[in-house]
């Protein structure tokens, strides 16, 4: 009699398992959709249910690990463009932790992609002003530079901080993961501030210059070896204006460099001597 009970009870629960079967496929199918159509808002919504939902063992679920994954790096991208800090920490930070725990279902293509999301998390301490809780993602970085891990435009460089000036400018930090070596004032800077016009969509429009702060060499023991400089560069040649009353004990003194950009944003900053740079 026991027998006969099982086999209704089998076919109930193979039944049930090939609806959510059906149903876990055409919710992944209108989650791909959204994430195509750059949708990232509610195709979140539909990959973090998705994954929360599955089992490793699930046919599909390294598609929905990929999805969540691109899905998280794309509303990253969108929290950046707005200077949404918070966010921007928080989404980076998930993206980091799915990249960890499903590492089995990403091609190396992908895990490329860890090194912006640290870029992601170093912008975000440095919006907040917790500059220090970014030195960890900046030693990953530079020990990826190291190993030659880095490609595209993280390859040299990295952004560490953004910022909007007025609603008309935007203002891009980055730092050399390597600093220039020598007195060649074409480059001879660490870090840097870029400072642009801004289009109506909040992308860049055009270079208006850059703060930075360069190496000199030094006449006497006791003399400054790094100072302000304002590059504005031009077609055949650049020319740098150097603030010798701002001096640097070190090429990567972040909290000085903003100090002095801000100075020049709010148009505080004194005249320096402007030194003509001829492009080779």
């Amino acid at each position: 009699m026991k027998k006969f009970l099982l086999i209704p009870v089998l076919i109930l629960v193979t039944y049930c398992a090939g609806a959510q079967s059906s149903t876990n496929a055409e919710k992944l199918k209108q989650a791909k959709e959204r994430l195509a159509a750059g949708d990232h808002h509610h195709a979140l919504a539909a990959f973090r249910k998705l994954h929360a939902q599955m089992s490793a063992s699930d046919a599909s679920y390294g598609e929905v690990a990929n999805g969540l994954f691109e899905t998280l790096y794309g509303t990253a991208a969108d929290v950046k463009a707005v200077n949404d800090w918070n966010n921007l920490l928080d989404i980076s930070t998930e993206a980091l932790q799915i990249l960890d725990q499903d590492a089995q279902y990403f091609d190396t293509i992908v895990g490329q992609k860890r090194y912006k999301l640290y870029e992601n998390i170093i912008v975000a301490h440095f919006g907040t002003k917790q500059r220090l809780l970014a030195t960890g993602f900046q030693q990953k970085l530079l020990e990826a530079y190291k190993n030659q891990q880095l490609r595209g435009d993280l390859k040299e460089q990295y952004n560490f901080e953004k910022m909007l000036s007025g609603n008309t400018l935007n203002v891009f930090g980055y730092e050399k993961f390597v600093a220039p070596n020598g007195d060649d004032l074409r480059n001879n800077s660490r870090i840097a501030y870029h400072v642009y016009t801004r289009n109506q969509d909040g992308t860049n429009k055009e270079e208006l210059y850059s703060l930075e702060i360069i190496k000199v060499a030094k006449p006497k023991a006791n003399a400054a070896e790094y100072v302000l400089a304002k590059r504005t560069t031009g077609k055949k040649q650049d020319t740098l204006e150097i603030f010798a009353d701002r001096t640097y004990t070190a090429s990567d003194d972040y909290a000085g460099l903003h100090d002095a950009l801000m100075a020049c944003l709010e148009g505080k900053l004194s005249s320096g001597t402007i030194t003509p740079i001829k492009n080779k």
